[in-house]
């Protein structure tokens, strides 16, 4: 990307940026011995990011929410701190 600056490679960048970072707080999010909030949080806004810049990162966001729940054993109200942050990007992204 610093040989040939374009247009795209802000965006690539930035998507892989945030995604980067939101798989990093999920996964010390995922290997914690009980859930904790504001890195739920953090992981939910990092992850809704994403799209923003590369649409493609939509699909692995639901899937993100999928395994989460999946994790919780079912919806709880834990899943409202990940989720919520992505549906409300979402939502403004529409």
């Amino acid at each position: 990307m610093l040989r040939d600056p374009g247009v795209y490679g802000v965006a690539i960048a930035a998507g892989y940026c945030f995604f980067a970072a939101g798989m990093y707080c999920f996964a010390r999010l995922m290997l914690a011995d009980s859930p904790n909030r504001r890195l739920a949080a953090t992981a939910g806004v990092l992850i809704a990011l994403a799209p923003g810049c590369r649409p493609q990162y939509a699909l692995a966001a639901l899937l993100l929410c999928a395994v989460y729940i999946w994790y919780l054993r079912g919806p709880r109200r834990e899943a409202l701190w990940f989720g919520a942050p992505i549906a409300i990007c979402g939502f403004l992204l529409l």
